[in-house]
């Protein structure tokens, strides 16, 4: 970002950056010309391409660095997470096997079938303060399915429940933020 070039731009002319490189990277440093004339500097012109949504940045930062360096998904709802009752770190802590309400970002996302053949999901909310897994049972998924997507910011309502040693959320119901 301090290189005054948008991340989209760089992507964009990747292999034109990667080309120019290998060229230059064998030319001889400092080596004057036949003619005596100074060394020219090698310049490169970069295409145009338009800017990277913020959100595709913030998913690019996860994926390679494993935390957001820009923002946070959820930046545009903060103000729904100021209360730290509602946050996900007081209902692991405090909350446990009682009803709640706790908003967040879906992560990652996993569908698996039943044996009846139905739908149900297994997904990874966060918000500023932790992560939990979600368990989403076959009704519920097919009611709330549209929304229980990976970058979709929720509420959800349900239980802190533990199996085998860990933790999840019984989803009952959803809402987008």
């Amino acid at each position: 970002d301090d290189m005054q070039i948008s991340r989209g731009e760089l992507i964009a002319n990747l292999e034109l950056l990667l080309d120019f490189h290998r060229q230059h990277k064998s030319a001889p440093s400092g080596q004057d010309s036949l003619f005596g004339a100074l060394p020219s500097r090698a310049t490169i012109r970069l295409a145009p391409a338009s800017p990277v949504p913020q959100e595709v940045m913030l998913t690019w930062e996860k994926e390679l660095l494993g935390l957001y360096v820009s923002g946070h998904p959820l930046d545009r709802h903060k103000e729904k997470f100021n209360d730290p009752r509602k946050s996900i770190k007081h209902a692991r802590a405090h909350l446990r096997g009682v009803d709640t309400v706790i908003a967040g970002f879906i992560e990652s996302s996993r569908v698996n079938i039943t044996k009846n053949g139905e739908r149900m999901g297994f997904m990874k909310i966060a918000d500023f303060s932790d992560a939990i897994e979600m368990v989403v049972f076959p009704r519920v998924y097919k009611e709330y399915e549209r929304l229980l997507v990976p970058g979709a910011c929720i509420a959800i309502k349900g239980k802190i429940t533990e199996r085998n040693g860990e933790e999840s959320f019984v989803v009952e119901r959803a809402k987008a933020l």
